[in-house]
């Protein structure tokens, strides 16, 4: 855990700025890479950034990243799956959510907010959690800010670390005995670090992102 007085620094919004812009889908967006944009997402759970880069690559080189192809070829999933951590969990939610990208209205509608000036954030964003399988509200949270959002919060490791060196009572998950926060816990959280990004004058999503790097180099 971090000191008590711990701060973000300039360099911290820096580095969070430039990794933000990287991690966004580029424009023009369309639904095939808003779809791997979900996949990288969904593989990042649980797992170290490295290992999620070079599973994504992998899903990448065999041309696994779009719902036809993940559906019609499943051994091929579950194998560059393996090195993973819970592989038959992820390959069970990608599987799925491929079947459900490919029959919803849901990225249809992003696209067309997106084209509107993005009014509709949270309404998709938790239409997103609650509708598509293996998303919940922090996977779809970086879904979104991958679409190029910016008010959702995503309610990790790291955030529920700094929450508690702020002094809030948070469980932090270990993600077998202990899962992530549930709903109505997880949007009382956002609140508060959408309270603490408007502190540092900056948006949620890049406040994330800023306490990602700021907390990775304290401990």
């Amino acid at each position: 855990m971090p000191l008590p007085n711990f701060k973000l620094t300039e360099r911290d919004f820096y580095n969070a700025k430039k990794l933000m812009e990287k991690e966004r889908v580029q424009p023009p967006i369309t639904e095939e890479k808003m779809f791997a944009a979900a996949i990288d997402c969904m593989l990042a759970v649980s797992e170290k950034e490295e290992k999620r880069k070079k599973v994504f690559a992998d899903l990448s080189k065999v041309d696994l990243l779009s719902p036809e192809e993940i559906i019609k070829r499943p051994y091929d999933l579950k194998e560059v799956l393996k090195p993973t951590r819970f592989p038959k969990r992820k390959f069970e939610y990608i599987r799925k959510f491929a079947e459900w990208w490919k029959n919803s209205e849901f990225p249809e509608d992003v696209l067309k907010d997106i084209a509107n000036g993005r009014e509709r954030e949270f309404e998709l964003r938790n239409r997103f959690a609650e509708e598509a399988p293996g998303i919940g509200h922090k996977t779809a949270s970086f879904c979104m800010i991958k679409y190029g959002y910016e008010k959702v919060v995503p309610i990790d490791l790291w955030m529920l670390r700094y929450l508690k060196s702020l002094g809030y009572d948070v469980e932090i998950p270990d993600y077998e005995r202990k899962s992530g926060p549930k709903r109505e816990e997880y949007l009382f959280y956002e609140k508060i670090a959408s309270e603490e990004a408007s502190r540092y004058r900056v948006s949620p999503a890049l406040f994330q992102f800023a306490v990602w790097q700021g907390m990775r180099k304290s401990l």
